[in-house]
């Protein structure tokens, strides 16, 4: 009985060691999933499978044993049940568990002492690889922390929104981990990003706020983290449709990006900065939403506010872009404006002299409102120097407003002008020589027409024109029915053939353009940016200059010239009138 008894304890010990190295071989997944996972459908993770693995041998060894059954089997149904309870003291997945109405309810009731043990368990049995305890955790978070819906982040939730609503003790356990798997977090954030996309790719996709809870969790401690992560920079530029992601960043996310992007000697190193500048304009199209004609005055004044004189060039130039481009979209910044216009003195003059280089190119609308604007800043700057305060400032802007207004009266050529004034010197010569000399035949216009012989080649031609006139006229009214019948008859079936095959054909073509259209929209702006990062800057100093000499040739020559012949012409018509009378 005692070696009996032995042999049993050595089996079973044996058999445990066993199972321990069966359950290290499953669960031990490396960061190369592709080759472990060929025959895995493309929608399951290796985490979910390990968890549906843990309960179909939870149920296996729940099975009541047979009657044919030796003595020894109760005690092995005593281990495996004492096994079984453990797991499931443990706060792993429960099949049955429900989906809560709310986030806030969901993690209330959460068990933190089972993910504790979970987590001591998982670092227990894989003390040397990290990244399987961080990626537990997400997994044991996201499938806990099921809710009704799963709507995306609305713009009046604060901008960490879910790891908001987490509690004190939930934070200290999930700081814990991540601390001792510091090594791992990027892979943790990209394997989390995979299974979000994946999920929500689902016909019925459950909530992924677990997943979303750790990345935030993450990026709050190491925001470069997802800097040195290049699979978000390619998947920022992989999709091409941005409509599905309006809504997503509001100004609270998008100006600490506009700021990493644009000011020097930030946490970021110079490649990492170049890559979010170039995925800034897309940034920006998904902060602006549907509807930028609506949204744009929300964000006018943080721009206005960072476009200082001291800030740098490129940052300037994008935010004095940015100002314009709300202007001319959004109506409602100009009343904002208005608004902060004190508070903001020198921005205001930089956004001045913006507007007066960009004036010719400023549609008749945005005209208006610059116009109105800038009439009223006059106002205010009249106050204020009486007031005596901000000094140089206001006359800063003063004089910005001064060009503008200046720039509002001036226009181009007047060549209109310059016609009616031509017309209206003709049409008085002709009237005065007719009533001076009582009649059209005996004013000196006509006399002076027919000894040039003008007056007789115009009438011999207006005859010749009225005689062939006459004869097309007679020729259409007889030969025109007869030959639109008989066109109509042969031509008929053919053109409408034509004309539905014109039509397929258009329809066919419309719709490989759109694709085509839609791919130039979108790359378009990345592609003029490439171009204008391969001009050497030297192209745009020679263009300056040229756009420097043509001003001083069109001031200095071209208006002294134009305005010395008006004055010619009209001392002209001055003597004539004189000699006239």
């Amino acid at each position: 009985m005692a070696s009996g008894e032995g042999k049993l304890k050595v089996v079973g010990k044996t058999k445990k060691n066993g199972d321990k190295r069966r359950a290290l071989g499953e669960s031990n997944v490396t960061p190369n999933l592709s080759a472990i996972t060929a025959g895995v459908p493309i929608n399951s993770t290796v985490y979910e499978l390990g968890f549906e693995k843990i309960m179909k041998k939870q149920n296996k060894e729940q099975v009541p044993p047979s009657s044919s059954s030796s003595e020894p089997q109760p005690n092995k149904k005593q281990q495996n049940s004492g096994k079984g309870s453990k797991r499931n003291s443990g706060g792993s997945a429960a099949p049955g568990q429900g989906k809560f109405p709310t986030l806030e309810e969901a993690i209330r009731a959460l068990d933190l002492a089972g993910l504790q043990r979970e987590m001591e368990k998982s670092q227990s049995v894989f003390p040397e690889n990290p990244h399987i305890w961080v990626m537990d955790l997400a997994s044991y978070l996201n499938f806990k922390l099921q809710t009704v819906k799963n709507e995306p982040l609305p713009l009046q939730q604060s901008h960490d929104y879910p790891y908001c609503l987490v509690n004190k003790e939930l934070k200290s356990i999930i700081r814990s981990v991540l601390s001792k798997a510091s090594s791992v977090l990027d892979l943790l954030v990209d394997n989390c990003i995979r299974l979000m996309l994946e999920e929500l790719e689902k016909p019925t996709a459950d909530c992924v706020h677990g997943y979303r809870i750790c990345i935030q969790a993450v990026l709050l401690d190491k925001p470069r983290t997802a800097f040195n992560d290049t699979f978000l920079f390619c998947l920022c530029r992989m999709h091409s449709n941005l409509t599905k992601g309006f809504g997503m960043i509001g100004p609270k996310d998008f100006f600490p990006l506009l700021d990493f992007a644009f000011m020097p000697n930030n946490s970021l190193t110079s490649s990492q900065q170049e890559q979010l500048r170039d995925l800034y304009p897309r940034l920006k199209v998904l902060a602006f939403g549907a509807t930028p004609e609506k949204t744009l005055h929300t964000y006018f004044p943080s721009f206005l506010s960072r476009a200082t004189p001291n800030c740098p060039p490129s940052m300037k130039k994008e935010l004095l872009n940015s100002l314009y481009e709300c202007l001319n979209v959004d109506p409602l910044s100009f009343s904002v404006w208005r608004q902060l216009y004190t508070k903001h003195l020198p921005q205001s003059s930089l956004l001045l002299q913006h507007l007066v280089s960009s004036w010719e190119t400023t549609s008749k609308p945005v005209r208006k409102a610059v116009r109105e604007t800038v009439q009223s800043f006059c106002v205010t700057n009249e106050e204020f120097s009486a007031k005596s305060s901000h000094s140089k400032d206001i006359e800063v802007c003063q004089s910005v407003c001064q060009a503008l207004l200046q720039k509002m009266k001036g226009r181009g050529f007047p060549w209109f002008r310059l016609c009616l004034i031509v017309l209206v010197f003709l049409s008085g010569f002709l009237i005065h020589d007719v009533r001076t000399s009582g009649s059209i035949q005996a004013s000196s216009s006509v006399r002076i027409l027919q000894q040039m012989g003008v007056l007789s080649v115009s009438q011999q031609a207006w005859s010749k024109v009225s005689h062939y006139a006459l004869q097309g006229q007679s020729w259409l009214e007889r030969n025109v029915p007869v030959y639109y019948a008989q066109a109509v008859e042969v031509l008929g079936p053919g053109l409408e053939v034509l004309w539905e095959k014109s039509r397929d054909g258009t329809i066919y073509i419309a719709q490989i353009l759109s694709t085509y259209l839609v791919y130039l929209r979108d790359n378009f702006p990345g592609f003029i940016q490439w171009v204008r990062a391969q001009i050497p800057d030297s192209v745009y100093q020679f263009l300056d200059y040229l756009q420097e000499l043509l001003l001083l040739v069109y001031h200095n020559y071209i208006v002294p010239a134009t305005m010395y012949c008006m004055a010619a012409l009209q001392r002209a018509w001055q003597q004539y009138i004189d000699s006239c009378k």
